[in-house]
Protein backbone atom coordinates (compact mmCIF):
# COMPACT_ATOMS: atom_id res chain seq x y z
CA UNK A 1 0.00 0.00 0.00
CA UNK A 2 1.80 2.97 -1.16
CA UNK A 3 1.88 6.28 1.20
CA UNK A 4 0.59 9.75 0.45
CA UNK A 5 3.28 11.84 -0.61
CA UNK A 6 4.85 14.43 2.17
CA UNK A 7 3.67 17.48 -0.01
CA UNK A 8 -0.23 16.23 0.33
CA UNK A 9 0.10 16.02 3.77
CA UNK A 10 1.64 18.77 4.32
CA UNK A 11 -1.27 20.32 2.27
CA UNK A 12 -3.76 18.58 4.95
CA UNK A 13 -2.00 19.83 7.78
CA UNK A 14 -2.08 23.35 6.80
CA UNK A 15 -5.78 23.74 5.82
CA UNK A 16 -6.69 22.12 8.93
CA UNK A 17 -5.00 24.94 10.82
CA UNK A 18 -6.68 27.12 8.53
CA UNK A 19 -10.09 26.69 8.78
CA UNK A 20 -9.41 26.03 12.99
CA UNK A 21 -8.03 29.61 13.07
CA UNK A 22 -10.65 31.20 11.13
CA UNK A 23 -13.14 29.87 13.45
CA UNK A 24 -11.40 31.23 16.38
CA UNK A 25 -10.98 34.29 15.12
CA UNK A 26 -14.57 34.59 13.84
CA UNK A 27 -16.16 34.00 16.97
CA UNK A 28 -13.61 35.04 20.11
CA UNK A 29 -11.10 37.81 18.06
CA UNK A 30 -13.65 39.79 15.85
CA UNK A 31 -17.11 38.86 16.20
CA UNK A 32 -19.69 40.40 14.22
CA UNK A 33 -22.55 42.03 16.03
CA UNK A 34 -25.44 40.03 15.77
CA UNK A 35 -28.90 42.13 13.75
CA UNK A 36 -31.51 39.93 15.09
CA UNK A 37 -33.47 43.01 16.05
CA UNK A 38 -37.29 42.64 18.04
CA UNK A 39 -38.65 43.69 14.47
CA UNK A 40 -36.67 40.78 12.36
CA UNK A 41 -38.30 37.96 15.26
CA UNK A 42 -40.40 35.44 13.97
CA UNK A 43 -44.25 35.98 14.93
CA UNK A 44 -43.33 33.61 18.01
CA UNK A 45 -40.41 34.71 19.23
CA UNK A 46 -41.92 38.81 18.93
CA UNK A 47 -44.79 37.68 21.05
CA UNK A 48 -42.48 36.78 23.72
CA UNK A 49 -40.92 39.57 23.49
CA UNK A 50 -43.60 41.50 23.62
CA UNK A 51 -44.91 39.26 26.98
CA UNK A 52 -41.23 40.13 28.54
CA UNK A 53 -41.68 44.27 28.00
CA UNK A 54 -44.78 43.72 29.42
CA UNK A 55 -43.64 42.13 32.40
CA UNK A 56 -40.47 44.59 32.91
CA UNK A 57 -42.74 46.90 32.85
CA UNK A 58 -45.05 45.77 35.59
CA UNK A 59 -41.81 45.72 37.68
CA UNK A 60 -40.39 48.62 36.64
CA UNK A 61 -43.18 51.62 35.49
CA UNK A 62 -40.74 53.05 33.45
CA UNK A 63 -43.05 54.12 30.66
CA UNK A 64 -39.97 56.10 28.55
CA UNK A 65 -38.08 52.58 28.52
CA UNK A 66 -41.02 50.10 27.64
CA UNK A 67 -42.14 53.03 24.73
CA UNK A 68 -38.69 52.65 23.54
CA UNK A 69 -38.76 48.76 23.89
CA UNK A 70 -42.73 48.41 21.90
CA UNK A 71 -41.28 50.68 19.24
CA UNK A 72 -37.99 48.44 18.43
CA UNK A 73 -40.97 45.25 17.87
CA UNK A 74 -41.68 47.51 14.54
CA UNK A 75 -44.19 49.62 13.43
CA UNK A 76 -47.52 47.26 14.13
CA UNK A 77 -46.59 46.38 17.63
CA UNK A 78 -48.76 48.24 19.20
CA UNK A 79 -51.71 46.51 17.15
CA UNK A 80 -49.88 42.75 17.74
CA UNK A 81 -50.27 43.84 21.30
CA UNK A 82 -53.38 44.68 21.73
CA UNK A 83 -54.10 41.13 19.50
CA UNK A 84 -52.14 39.53 21.55
CA UNK A 85 -54.34 40.37 25.29
CA UNK A 86 -57.21 39.82 23.62
CA UNK A 87 -56.26 36.28 22.78
CA UNK A 88 -54.98 35.73 26.08
CA UNK A 89 -58.24 36.79 27.78
CA UNK A 90 -60.32 34.56 25.33
CA UNK A 91 -58.44 31.31 26.13
CA UNK A 92 -58.47 32.12 29.93
CA UNK A 93 -54.42 32.90 30.43
CA UNK A 94 -53.26 36.25 33.09
CA UNK A 95 -53.31 38.90 31.69
CA UNK A 96 -52.88 41.35 33.93
CA UNK A 97 -48.99 42.51 32.29
CA UNK A 98 -50.07 43.09 29.25
CA UNK A 99 -53.23 45.02 30.45
CA UNK A 100 -51.05 47.17 32.76
CA UNK A 101 -48.85 48.45 29.80
CA UNK A 102 -51.74 48.92 26.86
CA UNK A 103 -53.07 51.18 29.90
CA UNK A 104 -49.99 52.55 30.76
CA UNK A 105 -49.14 53.61 27.05
CA UNK A 106 -52.91 54.27 26.27
CA UNK A 107 -53.30 52.13 23.46
CA UNK A 108 -56.62 51.77 22.19
CA UNK A 109 -57.55 48.41 23.85
CA UNK A 110 -60.75 48.24 25.25
CA UNK A 111 -60.09 45.12 27.48
CA UNK A 112 -56.89 46.93 28.93
CA UNK A 113 -59.66 49.61 30.58
CA UNK A 114 -61.66 46.59 32.54
CA UNK A 115 -58.65 44.76 33.60
CA UNK A 116 -56.22 47.14 35.13
CA UNK A 117 -56.52 48.11 39.13
CA UNK A 118 -58.27 51.24 39.12
CA UNK A 119 -56.70 54.50 41.00
CA UNK A 120 -57.41 54.91 44.32
CA UNK A 121 -59.84 57.49 45.65
CA UNK A 122 -58.97 60.68 46.91
CA UNK A 123 -59.36 60.88 50.36
CA UNK A 124 -62.73 62.16 51.53
CA UNK A 125 -62.78 65.27 53.56
CA UNK A 126 -64.48 65.33 56.99
CA UNK A 127 -66.94 67.36 57.17
CA UNK A 128 -67.79 69.30 60.37
CA UNK A 129 -70.31 68.26 63.00
CA UNK A 130 -72.67 70.63 65.27
CA UNK A 131 -73.71 69.28 68.51
CA UNK A 132 -76.84 69.46 67.66
CA UNK A 133 -76.51 67.54 64.18
CA UNK A 134 -77.65 64.04 64.50
CA UNK A 135 -75.02 61.56 64.07
CA UNK A 136 -75.61 59.31 60.89
CA UNK A 137 -76.97 55.52 61.49
CA UNK A 138 -74.46 52.92 59.84
CA UNK A 139 -76.26 49.91 59.01
CA UNK A 140 -74.68 46.52 57.66
CA UNK A 141 -75.11 45.12 54.38
CA UNK A 142 -77.83 42.78 53.68
CA UNK A 143 -75.89 40.48 51.23
CA UNK A 144 -72.28 38.93 52.34
CA UNK A 145 -70.19 36.86 50.25
CA UNK A 146 -69.61 33.67 52.33
CA UNK A 147 -68.05 31.52 49.87
CA UNK A 148 -66.35 32.22 46.70
CA UNK A 149 -64.17 29.57 44.61
CA UNK A 150 -63.67 28.54 41.29
CA UNK A 151 -65.51 25.40 39.68
CA UNK A 152 -63.80 22.93 38.07
CA UNK A 153 -66.38 19.75 37.68
CA UNK A 154 -65.79 18.97 33.93
CA UNK A 155 -68.21 19.06 31.58
CA UNK A 156 -70.37 21.49 33.00
CA UNK A 157 -67.48 23.71 34.60
CA UNK A 158 -68.27 27.47 32.26
CA UNK A 159 -70.72 28.31 34.90
CA UNK A 160 -71.46 30.83 37.35
CA UNK A 161 -73.66 28.98 39.99
CA UNK A 162 -74.89 31.62 42.97
CA UNK A 163 -76.10 29.85 45.86
CA UNK A 164 -78.20 32.11 48.26
CA UNK A 165 -79.22 31.01 52.09
CA UNK A 166 -80.61 32.85 55.32
CA UNK A 167 -79.15 33.73 58.42
CA UNK A 168 -79.37 30.25 59.34
CA UNK A 169 -77.92 29.13 56.51
CA UNK A 170 -80.85 27.55 54.76
CA UNK A 171 -81.33 27.84 51.03
CA UNK A 172 -83.18 31.14 49.81
CA UNK A 173 -86.13 30.76 46.99
CA UNK A 174 -87.02 33.47 44.92
CA UNK A 175 -84.47 35.33 44.64
CA UNK A 176 -83.75 37.24 41.83
CA UNK A 177 -79.69 37.45 41.18
CA UNK A 178 -78.17 40.15 37.65
CA UNK A 179 -75.33 39.02 36.27
CA UNK A 180 -73.57 41.75 33.99
CA UNK A 181 -71.29 40.55 31.02
CA UNK A 182 -68.67 42.71 29.08
CA UNK A 183 -66.75 41.08 26.34
CA UNK A 184 -63.07 42.09 24.76
CA UNK A 185 -64.69 44.31 22.63
CA UNK A 186 -66.26 46.74 25.05
CA UNK A 187 -69.63 45.20 24.42
CA UNK A 188 -72.05 44.66 27.45
CA UNK A 189 -74.92 42.42 28.16
CA UNK A 190 -77.43 41.52 31.43
CA UNK A 191 -79.15 38.52 32.57
CA UNK A 192 -81.03 37.67 35.29
CA UNK A 193 -81.37 34.15 37.02
CA UNK A 194 -84.16 33.91 40.15
CA UNK A 195 -82.95 31.17 42.83
CA UNK A 196 -84.83 27.72 42.81
CA UNK A 197 -85.08 27.17 38.89
CA UNK A 198 -81.38 25.99 38.02
CA UNK A 199 -81.18 22.73 37.30
CA UNK A 200 -80.09 19.86 39.73
CA UNK A 201 -79.79 22.13 42.58
CA UNK A 202 -81.00 23.36 45.91
CA UNK A 203 -84.18 25.67 46.15
CA UNK A 204 -81.37 28.58 46.78
CA UNK A 205 -79.58 28.23 43.84
CA UNK A 206 -79.39 30.13 40.11
CA UNK A 207 -76.53 29.66 37.34
CA UNK A 208 -75.39 31.57 34.65
CA UNK A 209 -72.97 30.61 31.54
CA UNK A 210 -70.26 31.87 31.23
CA UNK A 211 -68.90 33.52 28.08
CA UNK A 212 -65.21 33.02 26.69
CA UNK A 213 -63.04 35.85 27.37
CA UNK A 214 -66.10 37.68 29.07
CA UNK A 215 -65.63 39.16 32.54
CA UNK A 216 -69.03 39.58 34.76
CA UNK A 217 -70.48 41.79 37.42
CA UNK A 218 -72.59 39.92 39.97
CA UNK A 219 -75.65 42.14 41.63
CA UNK A 220 -78.31 41.16 44.41
CA UNK A 221 -81.08 43.99 45.10
CA UNK A 222 -78.32 46.72 43.59
CA UNK A 223 -75.75 45.80 45.33
CA UNK A 224 -72.63 44.04 43.62
CA UNK A 225 -71.79 41.15 45.34
CA UNK A 226 -68.53 40.42 43.28
CA UNK A 227 -67.08 41.52 39.93
CA UNK A 228 -64.10 40.88 37.63
CA UNK A 229 -65.24 37.08 37.10
CA UNK A 230 -63.79 35.76 34.21
CA UNK A 231 -63.44 31.99 32.98
CA UNK A 232 -60.22 30.20 34.96
CA UNK A 233 -57.64 27.92 33.76
CA UNK A 234 -58.28 24.66 35.42
CA UNK A 235 -56.02 21.25 36.39
CA UNK A 236 -57.47 19.09 33.52
CA UNK A 237 -56.71 21.95 30.84
CA UNK A 238 -59.90 22.94 30.46
CA UNK A 239 -61.77 26.22 31.64
CA UNK A 240 -63.89 26.64 34.53
CA UNK A 241 -66.10 28.88 36.29
CA UNK A 242 -67.32 30.32 39.41
CA UNK A 243 -69.14 28.84 42.88
CA UNK A 244 -69.89 31.75 44.81
CA UNK A 245 -72.50 31.56 48.00
CA UNK A 246 -74.23 34.54 49.38
CA UNK A 247 -76.00 34.86 52.83
CA UNK A 248 -78.98 37.21 52.71
CA UNK A 249 -80.34 38.63 55.48
CA UNK A 250 -84.08 39.69 55.40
Amino acid sequence: MRRPPASLLVFALCLALGLAGGLVYAWFVAPRPSSAAPDRLNPVDRDIYLRLVAAAYAADGDRDRATARLAAAGPDAAARLEALLTTDLGDGRPVADLAHLAAGLGLDAPAAALLVTPRPLPPATTAAVTADAPLPTLTASPVTVVNRQPLCPGAVAQQLVVRTVDEDGQPLPGVTITARRTDAAGNGATSTATTGFAAASDAGTADFTMQPGAIYVLELDGQIVAEELQLVACPDGGQGGWEIELQVRE
